[in-house]
């Protein structure tokens, strides 16, 4: 009988606790998923076009080492390189410049730290999902109001979260709007001789937004975050490959972008170029909420699933992150527009073929930013939702929902095309949101809750990590506010540009 009962808490302990309420809302209607779920959402969330700009991050950072040429990237150069030194039998400066090459770089020294960092924090979000049996945390201000109580762990992150949710759901209306745009003048820019303006396009995309958004819950949309992950890994690939392969300018330079000029002005373009990199990295805000798809029990606790899905997706987007940041930064050098590589590479002198594959990129651009704005938007549907029930304690019905989830996505697209400069504010923003959700407060999270033993590793490496990321969010935040000031801000308004 005590074996039957142990087998029982055993197989669904975690079942017991789900409240009715829970069974109404978008985040934990269906907790059916698996790894595989788990490594599409994570894949979806973590891959967008934050990640274009890391090229133009490496004109400021370098990417290799300036004892060989980084024409080498190409076969042939390396080939003959190699040769001479075995002609000279100078071995020995020939496996020194390679391991200079390969090592001593800011921009890939950076990338990878960033990188190591953000799969620490989110194991920590993994790890800290149940923090008893039986208790599931929903998402990223719940596990942060039971790290820090209920008024401090609302009041320190629900501003972060939402301008971090809200704020992407915007860029990717605009990135998604001009993608559209690009894919028509690549394609069709001759056809008629009045195109759509950006506005017409963000409506486009927003139509589409508003159709995919009536999807119920999480779990409905898989095969969209499917469907999204395929199009981010396939277009950071065609980005790079495009880039690569393609003539490069003959006066191309690859010195950092600094050189020359003052210190001041070198010490805020590296700490904004450093912005841009963890910028790069997001999703952290929607681990959770993923997480609580995925069925838990006492011998199986959702965290195994999900940290297998999570190194799953952090594996893909090793080889999408660096090859399209090294392969973009060999192909333009100095030469990569402020707008980012896609804008690049439409101004680029391209062969016929080189333009067809540009008009998919960008195609794949649209769907990838069309499929995370559903990931990005279930927290807030999951948050309008939960307030109506809590209310009259009853399930959202469709018309509600219709109504809900179409109102948000109208606003989202009236305060793209409203107030366009918010992009200008976009490292601002990033310096005072994204990384403290992404790098921060996580390690905290860990030390309020797990507690672990004073002067411990752990411990030592939770509050370095953490006072780390608070510097490095004050400085980039700084940094950010002198690249305001030296650019400036056109308050224009609805007039969106990409």
């Amino acid at each position: 009988s005590l074996h039957n009962l142990q087998h029982y808490l055993e197989e669904g302990g975690h079942s017991t606790t789900l409240h009715v309420r829970d069974t109404w809302l978008p985040l934990t209607e269906s907790r059916n998923g698996n790894m595989v779920y788990a490594a599409f959402h994570n894949l979806n969330a973590m891959i967008g076009y934050q990640a274009l700009f890391l090229p133009f991050a490496f004109i400021y950072l370098g990417c290799f080492s300036p004892r060989i040429p980084f024409k080498l990237l190409h076969l042939n150069d390396m080939t003959n390189y190699a040769s001479q030194m075995f002609a000279l039998r100078d071995l020995y400066r020939l496996d020194f410049d390679v391991c200079c090459c390969l090592c001593r770089t800011w921009g890939l020294t950076v990338l990878c730290l960033a990188f190591t960092w953000q799969m620490y924090t989110k194991w920590q979000l993994i790890m800290l999902h149940e923090t008893e049996p039986g208790k599931r945390i929903r998402n990223y201000v719940e596990l942060s109001q039971e790290a820090f109580g209920q008024t401090i762990g609302f009041h320190t992150t629900i501003p972060a979260v939402l301008n971090l949710t809200v704020g992407t759901s915007i860029g990717l209306v605009v990135v998604g709007g001009s993608a559209l745009e690009l894919f028509y003048l690549t394609v069709c820019h001759k056809c008629v001789d009045n195109p759509l303006s950006m506005i017409e396009w963000c409506i486009v995309f927003s139509a589409l937004c508003l159709i995919l958004a009536q999807l119920p819950n999480m779990n409905s949309i898989a095969s969209v975050s499917l469907a999204g992950a395929l199009m981010a890994v396939s277009y950071t690939t065609l980005i790079w490959m495009i880039s690569v392969f393609k003539k490069r300018p003959q006066d191309i330079s690859y010195s950092l972008a600094t050189k020359g000029d003052s210190p001041l002005v070198t010490t805020v373009a590296v700490l904004n170029a450093i912005g841009i990199i963890t910028f790069a990295f997001r999703g952290h805000n929607l681990v959770l909420e993923i997480q609580g798809t995925l069925p838990s029990t006492l011998k199986e606790p959702s965290s195994i699933s999900m940290w297998k899905g999570a190194k799953l997706a952090n594996l893909v987007l090793v080889f999408c992150f660096f090859p399209l940041a090294i392969g973009g930064y060999r192909g333009f050098g100095n030469k990569m527009l402020n707008s980012g590589i896609l804008y690049s590479l439409q101004a680029a002198d391209l062969s016929k073929t080189a333009r067809g594959f540009l008009a998919l990129t960008f195609l794949f651009v649209m769907f990838s930013c069309l499929s995370s704005f559903q990931i990005f938007s279930m927290p807030v549907f999951d948050m309008i939702e939960q307030f109506y029930t809590g209310k009259w304690n009853k399930k959202c019905s469709p018309c509600v929902r219709l109504f809900s989830r179409s109102v948000y996505v109208l606003v989202v697209f009236f305060m793209a095309i409203a107030f366009p400069f918010l992009t200008s504010l976009a490292g601002l923003i990033g310096g005072l949101n994204s990384i403290p959700v992404t790098f921060v407060i996580p390690c905290f999270m860990w030390l309020s809750i797990r507690r672990p033993n004073k002067r411990s590793f752990t411990w030592c490496l939770n509050w370095f990590l953490a006072i780390f990321g608070i510097i490095t969010s004050c400085l980039v935040s700084a940094a950010s506010v002198g690249v305001i000031i030296q650019r400036g801000i056109k308050l224009e308004f609805f007039k969106p540009h990409a």
